[in-house]
């Protein structure tokens, strides 16, 4: 009879309510920096070493901030296209085949003031 063995993988936790490293506190503040509407530019990092959870904070972020129908998320993941010559034609593609139907002409709108300051 053999036995298996189940090691724990090092897939990302995708759900805020799978967290046992309680990282919701610091969720809720990169959240609430984002719907702040803080002037821009800024800019939100997350560091840490490969393995300590940066893609399962993303995953929890992008899930509180998707409880708000006003904002769409997009995940965008650059590894996917290393190895393409200008990385920013497959991100302005996936924005433009995310956006809803309803929501295009709004999103047209607001390039085009975007587009005179």
């Amino acid at each position: 009879m053999t036995s298996q063995i189940k090691l724990p993988n090092d897939n990302s936790i995708t759900k805020i309510n799978d967290d046992c490293l309680n990282r919701g506190p610091f969720v809720n503040i990169v959240t609430g920096l984002i719907k702040e509407n803080i002037e821009t530019p800024y800019t939100i990092g997350i560091y840490g070493e490969w393995g300590s959870g940066k893609t399962s904070i993303m995953n929890f972020v992008k899930e509180k901030i998707e409880e708000d129908s006003d904002y769409l998320t997009i995940w965008f993941d650059a590894w996917e296209y290393e190895n393409e010559e200008n990385i920013i034609y497959p991100l302005i593609r996936l924005i433009k085949n995310s956006i809803p139907e309803n929501k295009i002409k709004a999103v047209k709108e607001n390039v085009k003031k975007l587009s005179m300051v």
